[in-house]
């Protein structure tokens, strides 16, 4: 084979591949200006169902808008596909948690506000799971970026950045990352293990890594608060 014909071949498969992957990832849902609970297709412009973080979505939440992670068809989730984590083995409830992984991200941005409440899952930005899809480990990295909103743990019983339910390398250690550059990330009460008490926040855990920027360099001084 001629070095051209090589070097051709090498660039279609190139190009193939990233054809590919990109058809594995779908535009990103984007919360409407009203708002409302996650799992309801009617909280996103494209009203197609709602974003699967851990699976193939990502969500941006806009215009003002407030999204509020619930159960709202009472399955004891709050509809993303995340599997079973130790905190939901050990209480014995469903899982379906908040989780960002698989290369996903969820931006807050226009003065919007993401609220969990009424299920006490963690959350957790950047899981490795080792879940196998169609043959293939999926990435355990998620990013949760704060251009100009605010994210409230509500009732979650703790916030992971960075966290691996399998905790082993080989099937796909988390990796998560928050960039809170522009309004508020704040912890709030989770009432757990007993009343009063504070959710925890975790950076890195269960062997995986995880990165939590606080403001962008940029921006005037106050911009950006973490709120424990």
């Amino acid at each position: 084979m001629k070095k051209s014909q090589f070097r051709a071949s090498l660039l279609a498969a190139s190009a193939l591949s990233i054809s590919i992957a990109s058809q594995l990832h779908a535009a990103a849902f984007v919360s409407t200006a009203a708002g409302g609970v996650w799992e309801d297709s009617a909280s996103w412009t494209a009203a197609l169902g709602f974003p699967d973080t851990f699976g193939n979505d990502s969500a941006q939440i806009t215009g003002g808008a407030t999204i509020v992670y619930d159960d709202f068809n009472a399955d004891g989730s709050g509809g993303v596909t995340t599997p079973a984590t130790p905190f939901t083995i050990a209480l014995s409830i469903v899982p379906g948690g908040l989780s960002v992984a698989n290369g996903n991200s969820i931006v807050i941005d226009g003065a919007s506000t993401f609220l969990q409440s009424g299920i006490q899952h963690e959350i957790r930005i950047g899981e490795g799971a080792g879940f196998q899809s169609a043959g293939a480990i999926q990435s355990g990295t998620g990013t949760l970026t704060i251009d100009d909103g605010t994210f409230l743990s509500g009732t979650a019983v703790g916030v992971a950045v960075g966290g691996d339910i399998d905790s082993n390398a080989v099937n796909g250690t988390g990796s998560g990352t928050v960039n809170l550059k522009k309004g508020v990330f704040i912890m709030e009460v989770a009432n757990f293990p007993a009343a009063g008490d504070p959710a925890n926040l975790g950076v890195g855990i269960e062997g995986a890594t995880g990165v939590f920027n606080v403001g962008d360099g940029v921006g005037a001084a106050g911009e950006a608060i973490l709120d424990l």
